[in-house]
Formats: C-alpha cells, sequence, structure tokens
C-alpha cells in the first residue's frame, strides 16, 4: 500500500539543495530531481535518478552516496516495500554509522523507526559476532586459505531476487561482481566486511547480491580443529540469460 508523502523540501542529513545552483555536483543535482520527484510520488522515476546517482562511483562522494542510499530508502518505503527500506538503509548505515534522523522524521516518522531498527540489528549483531572475532586470528583466505585452515562452507544462501529495469543495461549482454568479505568463526558474514572488489554489473543487481550474501550462513572456516574467522573473495556472474553462477 502507497504511504502519502508530505511536500516538505528537505535534505536528509547532509543538506543538498532541492533545487539545482551553480557549481553544485552532477551527483547533487540528480539527487535534488530525485527530491522533487518523490514529493509529487512520482517514485519509479525518482528511483532510477538514484541510481544513476549510485552508478557514478567515480564522481560521487561519500555524503551524496549516503544521501542516495538513504532517499532510495524513502522510496521503497512509499511504494510498501519496507524490507527494500531497510537494505537500502543498512547500506547508508554502513557508510556513516552515525546518521541523524531528523531528516527522515520530515518524511515520515515510521522510516527513523526503520532506520533506527537497522542500526540496531547491526549493532547487536557485531557485539554478539565481537568474542569470536576477537578470540580467533583472522586468516586470509585471499586467493588462497593458508596451509591448515579449511575454508568455510555455504550452508544456506538465500535467492538473489533481482529484475532488470529499463535503465539497467549489461554491457555485451555479460558481467562479473567481485566481491570480499569476513565469515566469522560462527559461520555468519562480519556486518560492515563486505567489500565489492570490482564489478561491471547494475546496481540494482549489486545490491541484491550483497542483500543475499548478509543473510548468508556457512559451516565455519577451521584451523586444524578450531573455527576461525577467515577472509575470502568470490565471483558473481550476470550472463545473458541473466542467471547467478555458482560461486
Amino acid at each position: 500500500m502507497l504511504r502519502c508523502v508530505r511536500s516538505t523540501a528537505l535534505s536528509l542529513v547532509f543538506g543538498i539543495a532541492p533545487c539545482s545552483i551553480a557549481g553544485q555536483s552532477a551527483a547533487a543535482d540528480r539527487l535534488a530531481a530525485a527530491q522533487a520527484e518523490v514529493r509529487v510520488m512520482k517514485l519509479d522515476s525518482a528511483a532510477v535518478l538514484l541510481r544513476q546517482t549510485l552508478d557514478m562511483t567515480d564522481r560521487l562522494s561519500n555524503e551524496e552516496r549516503v544521501e542516495a542510499w538513504l532517499l532510495l530508502g524513502v522510496v521503497q518505503f512509499y511504494k510498501g516495500d519496507d524490507s527494500g527500506t531497510a537494505v537500502d538503509f543498512r547500506q547508508a548505515l554502513a557508510l556513516e554509522p552515525r546518521l541523524d534522523t531528523s531528516g527522515l522524521a520530515r518524511y515520515d516518522s515510521a522510516l527513523v523507526v526503520l532506520l533506527e531498527a537497522q542500526r540496531g540489528g547491526i549493532a547487536a549483531h557485531r557485539d554478539s559476532e565481537a568474542s569470536t572475532l576477537g578470540a580467533s586470528e583472522l586468516k586470509n583466505c585471499v586467493p588462497r586459505c593458508p596451509r591448515n585452515v579449511t575454508p568455510p562452507k555455504p550452508l544456506h544462501r538465500p535467492d538473489v531476487s533481482w529484475m532488470p529495469s529499463g535503465t539497467e543495461q549489461v554491457r555485451g549482454g555479460r558481467g562479473e561482481l567481485v566481491v570480499r568479505y569476513v565469515v566469522t568463526a560462527r559461520g555468519r558474514v562480519a556486518p560492515g566486511s563486505i567489500v565489492i572488489v570490482s564489478g561491471d554489473v547494475p546496481l540494482g543487481f549489486q545490491s541484491a547480491v550483497l542483500s543475499a550474501l548478509a543473510r548468508a550462513s556457512f559451516l565455519p572456516a577451521r584451523d586444524g580443529d578450531r573455527p576461525v574467522a577467515v577472509m575470502v573473495e568470490e565471483k558473481t556472474e550476470l550472463e545473458r540469460e541473466l542467471r547467478m553462477s555458482p560461486p
């Protein structure tokens, strides 16, 4: 069910202007345009603008990236997709854990609740894993595990749910995404450890892969008979048929 949005023009956190001004970046222009589209409930066009902004990897500041993820979460919220909002808010929090929520409150107080739930969930997960990570020496399994270390094995990998939009084109009909992350001694992906090493796939596909990976579980790596945390790397291929190849 769609929710109603207040018509107040605002920046979520970092003060990006609601209209274009001389000298501001192309990313800020698109963010301002996306805000304008949200205010008139043109949610699909706002989402397109925001994903285009996030694709500007070499011309995007950290503040603009955070702003884009937050506003994309607002778009998902008004579309009735709270789980999509949660994923986008987690991306923003990974970039800036101390986000201020006052801007979100002007859109809808429920957005503040959703963001704080993600902040609390990340903190709780980090606390639960802290003793395991601290008690075990992190092993580097890139490109291969050290001698006597058995790599982690996937136990549960959620399906990657993604449908390309009209603006998400795959050059040559194929692409790949390489990510690096830590699997803890409890067999979970350590929060905040996922890093994109390289990728030439649409941003929507990247987000779907990272969201699925964050919920994966593993049989932990072992150093002899002791479970240990390890750094691993994997490649996901996007083929012409839009299928994900086994890592």
